[in-house]
């Protein structure tokens, strides 16, 4: 999923696989702050998976090749909900 400063994210993950995403909460609304690169060390080369997403805040981040796995983009969260009660 494509992400950009100011989109509104929702964490759905019930199960983790990485203790870090224990800090945030299923169903909470997340707002994209900055999605800032950082680097391994290793003469300032940076990858694609090595770009950070920062929410407004919050004390926790994510990366970004975590999106997918953790988060939804909040209309498609709504969309779903309206269609489970439907």
């Amino acid at each position: 999923m494509k992400v950009e400063i100011g989109d509104k994210l929702v964490f759905t993950k019930n199960k983790v696989d990485v203790l870090h995403y224990e800090n945030f909460v299923v169903g909470k609304q997340y707002t994209v702050r900055d999605i800032s690169a950082f680097s391994y060390g290793i003469d300032d080369i940076y990858y694609e998976h090595s770009l950070e997403v920062i929410f407004e805040n919050e004390k926790y981040g994510t990366y970004i090749h975590d999106i997918d796995k953790y988060f939804v983009k909040l209309d498609e969260y709504r969309s779903k909900k309206i269609d489970q009660i439907i």
